[in-house]
């Protein structure tokens, strides 16, 4: 799959999902004509096809299927965000406690155009 854009990994729960609509609107606007790709489980797959800012949706069906698709899609020059949970061990990383909205304008304030 030839990809043009950026793809954004989010597999997080329902309220994630929802809150997830309005950035994902924006960061397509920031792509100046790319498209927005997202990867995210099964159960989510229709929230994201009725978005007008996504362009394609693409199902990762488990924590390794999301890290083997993002590190595949690095290796071939995709730029990845990925907007899942990271876990050290049994304990989370600080990274993990941002929440939701602020891991979202992280990604906002430092998506390629």
């Amino acid at each position: 799959m030839k990809i043009n854009g950026v793809v954004v990994i989010m597999r997080g729960g329902l309220g994630d999902i929802v809150l997830a609509q309005a950035a994902m609107a924006a960061l397509k606007g920031r792509l100046n004509g790319k498209e927005l790709y997202v990867a995210t489980n099964p159960a989510y797959v229709d929230l994201f096809l009725t978005s007008k800012a996504v362009d394609r949706v693409m199902i990762v069906d488990g924590a390794r299927a999301a890290k083997r698709l993002r590190q595949r899609l690095e290796a071939d020059g995709v730029a990845v965000y990925s907007l899942d949970h990271p876990f050290k061990g049994t304990k989370r990383s600080l990274r993990a406690t941002l929440h939701i909205v602020e891991r979202l304008d992280e990604l906002l304030a430092t998506s390629v155009a």
